[in-house]
């Protein structure tokens, strides 16, 4: 190794791989939180308003005003809430939100706790230790989100629109 080149602690790399936690994996759980509370959301206000629209729209028609286009919409409607609360059902979205909260929270946790732990270390070694645990649990963590995403989205839904041979 040359003079001009310093080399990396472990309570330097540690710091570094606790800021990665943060930047890469919290905030990236956050954002998907947000994603999918606001699809979550509007889908369910979508089937609740199509039902609710279709319902007065239909009370208030009369048979002289039931022309094309007020037919039009009273079919379209009840099949857009039946979209929404489809896709809300089979695509499951309430469990996805509240899986990726989940993982937002105890990767909001992994990461203070490095930071404490961090603050706390006096040695070299200590900070390769903190380190460690860390990765290990971050690595649970991931593997634990992905064998319950893929519980969460079966692929049997489409494959049961397979056409029969």
């Amino acid at each position: 190794m040359s003079g001009h080149q310093k080399q990396i602690t472990s309570c330097e790399e540690l710091k570094r791989f606790v800021e990665e936690l943060r930047t890469a994996y919290e905030v990236w759980y956050a954002k998907s939180v947000h994603r999918v509370m606001r699809a979550y959301s509007l889908l369910q206000m979508l089937s609740l308003l199509a039902g609710f629209l279709t319902s007065i729209l239909t009370a208030l028609t009369t048979t002289q005003a039931f022309g094309t286009n007020w037919r039009i919409v009273l079919i379209v409607l009840p099949s857009i809430g039946s979209l929404a609360a489809t896709v809300l059902l089979q695509f499951r979205v309430y469990d996805l939100w509240h899986l990726r909260e989940e993982a937002r929270i105890a990767f909001q946790d992994l990461v203070s706790e490095g930071r404490k732990r961090l603050a706390a270390a006096k040695t070299d070694h200590e900070c390769f230790e903190i380190h460690e645990s860390l990765q290990l649990r971050a690595t649970a963590m991931e593997k634990e989100q992905k064998d319950r995403f893929f519980a969460l989205t079966k692929p049997d839904f489409v494959a049961m629109f397979k056409p029969n041979k």
